[in-house]
């Protein structure tokens, strides 16, 4: 391994393989600590190396897109997010059984995105496809279930359904606090958007 200065600090190896994985790990804990823009930097130099030494539809490829995709929503750059994440999906695709948990990943990611432009069809189509895939691997209580379901919910609310979206946090809460106390951030937030949207659950009759 080469450290080389010249001028600014630049990360060098004998083997540019190895170089890309410290780009992007450098560029994670960028986007971690808050410093956007150098993570986006980071990661396109990581890309531009993987882009010259793997082939086009390397899973490893999508994984970079993937997390630059992401860093790019964090910095409102949603078309851009939104190409990343849809070159990641189609290289993943190509690489995955259709109901592998990386694109159930990707798919939820890129309904976000959508969202986030307005496309809410679109979003509730990737965010259905993230469910259909984790029921089939996830045990019904497993709170990524639960997470998928309450985003699920804001899909449906931004689309006037409010209904099916009180329905999806009644059951996202049911599963988190299985899991997590009341404190818990996941909790914390189904219970907000069940106060603000929904009447509470009928309680059920007793008997005469």
């Amino acid at each position: 391994m080469r450290f080389i200065r010249n001028g600014a600090c630049s990360i060098e190896s004998d083997d540019p393989r190895e170089g890309a994985t410290l780009l992007s790990n450098l560029a994670i804990t960028l986007q971690n600590l808050g410093d956007l823009p150098s993570a986006r930097q980071h990661m396109e130099r990581s890309i531009a190396i993987v882009e010259k030494h793997f082939d086009p539809d390397h899973p490893t490829l999508a994984l970079r897109y993937s997390n630059l995709a992401v860093i790019l929503k964090d910095l409102g750059d949603l078309p851009g997010a939104r190409k990343y994440m849809e070159r990641a999906i189609a290289i993943e695709e190509k690489n995955f059984d259709p109901d592998h948990p990386t694109l159930a990943v990707s798919y939820s990611n890129l309904a976000m995105i959508l969202q986030d432009l307005g496309d809410l069809p679109g979003a509730r189509r990737y965010m259905q496809r993230a469910i259909a895939i984790d029921e089939k691997h996830c045990d019904p209580d497993h709170p990524t279930l639960a997470v998928r379901y309450n985003n699920l919910a804001h899909i449906e609310l931004a689309d006037g359904n409010g209904s099916k979206a009180c329905q999806l946090w009644r059951k996202a809460h049911a599963i988190l606090t299985k899991h997590f106390d009341r404190s818990h951030p996941h909790v914390v937030d189904v219970e907000e958007s069940l106060n603000a949207h929904c009447r509470p659950a009928p309680a059920p009759r007793s008997g005469s």
